[in-house]
């Protein structure tokens, strides 16, 4: 009966050991901090900022499926059903079908579908 309990608290230590170690691997889902601009010219800082939920903007190019990290991201302009994202050294143009930008503001929560969104600004 004893050999039983010491499993089973070697079993816990062990799973929390991976836990541990785990949270601490994979792309994190809070994406960074921005300045978001919308079609009327209102300013707003964002923390946190997603698109679908996501870390990362979605869109297509050509036939192909691209997705680009928001942190690699150092503007981006709405021009209709393009998304205009200017990296580190590219410009890319994907077509996307239309989305929500998502993140946490002073005042509460900020949500802006993607065609009311006239630029985006990723801070360093």
């Amino acid at each position: 009966m004893k050999g039983i309990h010491y499993r089973a608290y070697a079993l816990g230590a062990l799973l929390l050991a991976a836990a541990v170690i785990l949270t601490g691997m994979g792309p994190s889902l809070a994406g960074p901090s921005a300045q978001i601009t919308d079609n009327s010219g209102n300013i707003i800082d964002v923390e946190e900022l997603t698109y679908e939920y996501a870390p990362y903007i979605g869109g297509n190019i050509g036939s192909a499926d691209v997705r680009v990290e928001l942190v690699k991201i150092s503007q981006l302009e709405v021009q209709g059903p393009h998304f205009v994202i200017t990296t580190a050294g590219d410009t890319l143009q994907l077509r996307h079908s239309g989305g929500i930008f998502a993140g946490k503001t002073g005042f509460g929560s900020y949500r802006i579908h993607a065609d009311q969104v006239q630029k985006i600004v990723i801070k360093p």
